[in-house]
């Protein structure tokens, strides 16, 4: 999710073995001038999507796990919701091993420009 852009990407097939910045750079630029990996997005006009400048976040305790054989939770979990960043040499399989990970459906990562305002006001605010 690209939340200061109103963007969602859906990645169809993300081997666990792959790192997160592997992925990304099917899907963005590496590099703020364009040289390397995708193309900015159409909907990216102030180039600020690119790997050199952005931070991925997941947040903690906003959904519950799906156990099998159990209902599905109808309300996320209690206790405090924390952003935690993700360092992008680390593959899908090592992310969703943590213990503070809980893949809804399918995995979902928040992607912010660090040297935007928004990153802050983001984090803050949810």
């Amino acid at each position: 999710l690209y939340p200061e852009h109103n963007q969602t990407d859906l990645v169809e097939d993300f081997p666990e073995n792959v790192t997160l910045g592997e992925q990304l750079a099917s899907l963005i630029p590496i590099d703020k001038e364009g040289t390397a990996g995708a193309p900015f997005p159409s909907w990216d006009e102030r180039h600020l999507c690119s790997l050199d400048q952005v931070a991925v976040y997941y947040q903690t305790n906003w959904t519950s796990p799906v156990i099998p054989g159990r209902p599905n939770p109808t309300t996320p979990p209690a206790g405090r919701k924390d952003w935690i960043r993700v360092p992008l040499d680390k593959t899908l399989l090592e992310i969703q091993a943590s213990r503070t990970y809980v893949t809804p459906k399918f995995p979902v990562f928040y992607v912010l420009n660090r040297a935007s305002p928004f990153h802050d006001v983001f984090l803050n605010s949810s």
